[in-house]
């Protein structure tokens, strides 16, 4: 049962541990000594933010409808400075809007669906939306099973965690996704509860392996002209 600063998770997921990731920089904004990462318990992987009175959704919870300001490099969003899809960005292999989105289009469809959501629900709140991330396994729609290309609707909307996937692009700013030398491929790693620029390093893999738990590889995938991020598979465990 997830609980405050306590969230049971699924790892092969990317867009929940990236979610994570955005908790832990929203954490680190709000106390320079806070930790967060994962754990093992009771056969569930658990993400936790330490100490516990830090209130990591502050800055969701306070942040109105539309409050997506566009800079001259990028993004802000509740404040934080958002640029990761660009060339010089910490992820632009992780960019998957095409067509007629844009991020800016994409990050005020997903917060336009969060209205009747509470942040504190990220991880189970679902709304329909016209425009998202793709980040999300568990709302990546099928252009095969829907039997048409979405890009052909443009005014069609798909169930997504608008919540889970806007924290994912905080997570994306300051957590580096890089392709790996297999075409299509992240390799991503979780961490033990620590200071922030250790789980940084150790996410990436370049970090000390005393830090490091499980292992995986998610592939990506192409629905019509987007790119989206297929369920991932254990690579290495503990």
């Amino acid at each position: 049962m997830n609980s405050a600063n306590d969230w049971i998770i699924e790892p092969t997921n990317l867009g929940e541990v990236l979610a994570c990731a955005g908790l832990a920089h929203m954490a680190w904004l709000m106390n320079r000594q806070a930790m967060s990462g994962f754990t093992l318990r009771d056969g569930c992987c658990h993400f936790v933010v330490m100490p516990n009175d830090l209130d990591v959704l502050y800055r969701l919870r306070s942040m109105p409808t539309g409050d997506v300001v566009q800079t001259g490099y990028g993004l802000q969003l509740a404040g934080i400075d958002l640029d990761w899809w660009q060339p010089w960005g910490a992820s632009p292999d992780m960019k998957t809007w095409a067509g007629r989105q844009d991020e800016t289009t994409v990050h005020k469809n997903l917060l336009t669906a969060t209205v009747k959501i509470a942040p504190a629900d990220w991880l189970i709140g679902t709304a329909p939306t016209t425009g998202k991330l793709n980040i999300d396994h568990m709302g990546i729609w099928n252009s095969i099973s829907l039997g048409w290309s979405i890009d052909e609707h443009a005014k069609h909307k798909m169930l997504c965690r608008p919540w889970l996937e806007l924290l994912a692009s905080i997570g994306l700013q300051t957590f580096p996704m890089k392709r790996s030398k297999e075409v299509s491929s992240f390799k991503y790693h979780l961490w033990c509860p620590t200071p922030l620029s250790a789980a940084i390093a150790t996410f990436s893999g370049l970090g000390p392996s005393v830090y490091g738990m499980l292992s995986f590889k998610a592939k990506t995938d192409k629905n019509g002209s987007n790119k989206v991020l297929k369920q991932a598979v254990l690579i290495k465990s503990v």
